[in-house]
């Protein structure tokens, strides 16, 4: 940007952001509802279906306020930066939902060079809140694609009514943006403080803020720590405590410390406790930390029990083995009784090479007893933490493709070990180039869960593959073996690793787009529910289908079909999301089309909303997740289509391996 340009939208910035009560402008036409049943409707849909963007740009001037803002909605979707010029001049647009539509959609398609439109398109505040509802959406789409000039500005404001709640979640929200992107501007930990101990702050604004002090990666917090314990001391708000509780991982105090651990003693709720513990393995080594999270292993809640046993793995004091060993044998749980086995592992001496052989020797055994192929797959990673192990981990006789992927995590492990090259010395390029050949292997199969795994291990730069792999016939025929778009996601990663290795990249499918039935959504109201029948309960989703209306009639689809009878929960983190409908049963399975992303403004702002997994855009299909709580970094990246509204007692119940029994149509 000219230097002129610089001086220009910085005076804008300061002019606009701090502007704070200006007269009331005239109330603002409003678009119609969506009726899915009307015809213009329907044909806008399919012109998103179809991912036509010339005729899509051409409704961007129509009569109909409710077309035009559907046309630019569309493109917070496709992400396509060449209508960026036409979307920018929307900003002017007559009707401010579409106004507010095109600042969201600037935002989301990531071009800085769109940044002074933005920012001279911040309108005066009024009295019916018409621009304050736009601006907020300007101030986030200013978080996503401006640089640190405008976030020390925007941290600065503090010309904002304590009223203004639009104004004042929009300036967190793009704080917000900005930290997600590492940027962290001088007051904005300030300003966040200051909002969070203030009462006439809505709670909106100040989960904002909780979240922006949690996700912001490389914040320091030292100086604030006494504040952030005096908030979480003073809230009863579930959700910014459990924020707040990952923030405290940024401060290295002892009041931190003590802080954490009365949360992770003294709460009933799981998603606090579990966040605690995540924060408290910010202050390992610390020997009093690491019996703690020790101990909370053989805690009854068994989200809080596998967090600490993950936690358990960053734990490297050889003195606590016999803590291990103790815990071991209180632990009925088989998955972290595994995890603890690579604890054990972890510890042991380089050279204690038949103390590490019985260990083994036990990881083998109760693999073999396993039912559980999740179980099974933890326990073959118990050898990844002995460099000695890789003859025996390829050996390992497998059952599943988790077990595959566990083998080769092992050996991963195994080559970035620290204990690797004084394991075999001279001899460990060659080692090495072993193990990277029979990766190269995997992938040659031609698995596509097995290689869509595999095939970021090998393009990570530290494993040298570059250097070691020359041949590149283990891609050509894993690529022959994959059939799109099913296998999409495995052919991105396929990509990502030729053109990392040697400078080439194959076709990539992504045109099979499922088409929508209009007959089952125009029925449908917005108060559409499913129940999700598990084998732990019943989950009642509400179903959003003039948000996301391909998602909703795909998922709808499945459901006709009983596609999702008795899929697996592949994937549960606690205190994030349980989810579910892979054909596969381990996260890499997909369907024979895709249904493209529906990207909207509503956020993942609480527990419960039912989002899409994908690969990228317009990769979804049929697995989806629930969230546990409040999850924003999610918002505009993952199609959200539902929302639980009964049944978020069993969601927080499910586990890694609970089934779905069913999933019917209510009403």
């Amino acid at each position: 940007m000219p230097i002129f340009s610089r001086i220009a939208s910085t005076v804008a910035l300061c002019v606009l952001l701090f502007n704070a009560c200006v007269p009331p402008t005239k109330k603002a036409e409003t678009p119609t509802s969506v009726d899915l049943s009307n015809p213009d409707v329907q044909k806008m849909l399919t012109f998103q279906n179809d991912q036509n963007l010339d005729s899509l740009k051409s409704y961007f001037s129509h009569p109909s306020s409710l077309l035009r803002l559907m046309a630019v909605n569309a493109f917070a979707s496709f992400q396509d930066k060449s209508v960026g010029d036409s979307i920018v001049l929307k900003l002017k647009d007559s009707n401010f939902e579409v106004r507010a539509a095109a600042a969201y959609v600037l935002g989301q398609l990531g071009d800085s060079t769109h940044l002074p439109a933005l920012i001279s398109a911040f309108a005066g505040q009024d009295s019916i809140n018409i621009n304050n509802q736009y601006n907020a959406n300007v101030l986030e789409a200013i978080g996503k694609i401006g640089g640190i000039r405008e976030a020390d500005l925007l941290s600065s404001v503090e010309t904002y009514r304590t009223t203004d709640t639009l104004l004042l979640t929009g300036q967190i929200k793009a704080l917000y943006r900005f930290g997600l992107r590492n940027i962290i501007p001088q007051n904005g930990v300030k300003l966040s403080l200051k909002y969070l101990e203030n009462p006439e702050v809505d709670r909106e604004v100040k989960l904002m803020c909780a979240h922006y002090l949690a996700r912001t990666r490389d914040i320091k917090l030292d100086d604030e720590a006494a504040s952030i314990t005096k908030i979480i001391a003073n809230t009863q708000d579930v959700d910014i405590k459990m924020a707040l509780a990952l923030s405290l991982g940024k401060c290295k105090t002892q009041d931190c410390k003590e802080v954490l651990a009365s949360l992770v003693f003294g709460n009933d709720d799981y998603r606090i406790r579990a966040n605690a513990v995540r924060a408290l393995t910010a202050f390992l080594p610390d020997q009093g930390i690491a019996d703690t999270i020790l101990t909370l292993t053989t805690d009854k809640d068994p989200h809080v029990a596998l967090t600490a046993a993950d936690a358990v793995l960053k734990i490297k004091t050889p003195g606590l083995i016999s803590s291990f060993w103790r815990a071991d044998s209180i632990v009925e749980n088989p998955m972290i009784k595994a995890k603890l086995l690579q604890a054990i592992m972890n510890n042991q001496s380089l050279f204690l090479t038949v103390s590490k052989e019985g260990i083994k020797n036990l990881a083998l055994q109760r693999k073999n007893q396993a039912t559980d192929p999740f179980v099974k797959a933890e326990y073959i990673k118990v050898l990844g933490y002995d460099p000695y192990q890789y003859v025996n981990i390829i050996a390992i006789p497998t059952t599943s493709k988790l077990e595959e992927m566990a083998k080769v995590e092992a050996l991963n492990n195994i080559i970035n070990s620290p204990d690797f090259i004084a394991a075999y010395k001279n001899n460990y390029i060659k080692v090495k180039r072993e193990i990277l050949y029979y990766f190269a292997s995997k992938i040659r199969e031609g698995d596509s869960g097995v290689a869509a795994f595999t095939a970021p291990i090998l393009a990570d730069e530290k494993n040298q593959a570059k250097t070691l792999l020359r041949d590149s016939t283990f891609l050509e025929e894993s690529m022959s073996k994959m059939v799109q778009p099913r296998d999409l996601e495995t052919v991105i990663e396929l990509n990502k690793l030729s053109k990392y290795l040697f400078d080439t990249t194959y076709t990539e499918q992504t045109s099979k787009v499922k088409a929508l039935n209009f007959n089952t959504l125009s029925t449908l109201m917005d108060s559409a529910e499913v129940v999700v029948k598990t084998t732990k309960g019943n989950i009642t989703i509400m179903l959003y289908p003039r948000l996301a209306p391909a998602t909703v009639s795909n998922f709808l689809e499945l459901c006709k079909s009983d596609y999702f009878d008795d899929k697996i929960f592949h994937r549960v983190v606690p205190n994030f999301v349980i989810q579910t409908g892979c054909p596969r049963g381990d996260g890499f399975g997909s369907m024979d089309y895709t249904i493209r992303s529906e990207l909207g403004r509503k956020s993942y702002n609480e527990a419960g909303y039912v989002g899409m997994a994908s690969a990228g855009l317009h990769t979804e299909s049929s697995q989806f997740f629930i969230t546990h709580s409040p999850t924003p970094h999610l918002d505009g990246r993952y199609t959200l289509f539902g929302k639980v509204i009964k049944g978020m007692d069993v969601v927080h119940q499910i586990v890694l391996g609970d089934k779905i029994i069913d999933a019917i149509l209510s009403k």
